[in-house]
């Protein structure tokens, strides 16, 4: 092949990529319909259902590990199915009803089974923001790099507010928490006998009442403290602990066979009505889409007269349960 086809069929391949490219670049900055669901970097065809169980099962390090220990600051958003948009809105497809099946002989008319249905949920991401004032003496003298250790602090803050709207956000200007979700709460809820204990009874009632699916694949969210509280429980036939250390390096501590998760923004201790834990597959369950990271803007005009730089932080995240039957929650009694 002479040097003149040589680089004609370079040119070629050259175009061809840079097509691609504008084709991704296309999709990725949101240029599709209104109506299309707008997610990046996921298929569309992992749809909101209660009957597959495509998750992997989750990787949760043992408690007391150095890597456990980072993580309790915050509730693990590793735990959760994470989107990133490019839109204003993300929208998921939801099955909404599903049809029936019947039993025909060889011979027999088969006639529509109706019953499947779809919709679609929702997130809109919130706004969450952080400001503080520095003197410019403060910058100048500090023996630190004083600037990148605010961004870290909001970064932290951005954290643990994320964190506490996961779990018990009230969805309005901000996550939902799965703790406030009123499907959850009222139809995936046991509540013990008592409201001043949580028995070894009350966790195998909540363990049993999770469908199995979600099941294989679930975590235990609970406050340390009551980690503490439950690690006592013993089986009342055998006197074995029902909390499992994991044997071996890496492996999660289990409760009845299920990894622990440590959550701060949990309950510390039982009371009425308080929910301690809950258990459930978080990555179908429960949805986070991610609009803007977290960005610090650096104004040292607004607060000059006063000798001061302003440092804004802000990000844009929404969090929302999709599929309540994947929770139960438990909660002391009234």
């Amino acid at each position: 092949m002479d040097e003149q086809k040589i680089q004609t069929l370079t040119e070629d391949v050259g175009k061809l990529g840079l097509s691609i490219q504008a084709k991704f670049k296309e999709v990725s900055e949101g240029t599709m319909s209104k109506d299309a669901f707008a997610i990046y970097e996921k298929k569309t065809n992992e749809i909101i259902d209660g009957l597959k169980d495509e998750i992997a099962a989750l990787k949760v390090p043992p408690m007391g590990s150095s890597e456990e220990k980072s993580k309790n600051v915050e509730m693990a958003r590793k735990e959760f199915l994470t989107w990133q948009t490019s839109m204003h809105t993300a929208e998921f497809p939801k099955e909404t009803g599903l049809h029936t099946g019947a039993w025909v002989s060889e011979s027999g008319t088969k006639s529509e089974t109706t019953g499947m249905t779809w919709g679609k949920d929702t997130l809109t991401p919130h706004e969450c923001y952080a400001l503080i004032d520095v003197s410019n003496q403060n910058l100048e003298d500090s023996v630190f790099n004083l600037e990148a250790e605010i961004s870290e602090a909001f970064s932290k803050k951005f954290g643990v507010l994320e964190g506490t709207a996961f779990v018990s956000g009230n969805g309005v200007g901000q996550p939902e928490g799965i703790t406030l979700n009123t499907t959850v709460v009222a139809s995936y809820k046991t509540t013990s006998g008592s409201s001043a204990v949580i028995v070894a009874t009350d966790l195998m009632t909540a363990f049993y009442a999770l469908k199995g699916d979600y099941a294989k694949n679930a975590n235990w969210l609970m406050n340390r403290a009551m980690v503490g509280y439950i690690r006592k429980f013993t089986d009342g036939t055998t006197g074995q602990f029902l909390w499992q250390p994991g044997m071996v390096a890496g492996t999660p501590d289990t409760l009845l066979g299920v990894p622990i998760v440590e959550a701060t923004d949990m309950a510390s201790a039982v009371g009425s009505s308080v929910v301690v834990a809950v258990l459930g597959d978080f990555k179908r369950g429960y949805k986070i889409v991610d609009r803007i990271g977290m960005t610090v803007q650096r104004d040292p005009y607004t607060q000059a007269t006063s000798g001061n730089v302003r440092f804004i932080a802000r990000k844009r995240v929404d969090g929302k349960v999709v599929l309540p039957e994947a929770f139960r929650l438990l909660a002391c009694g009234a």
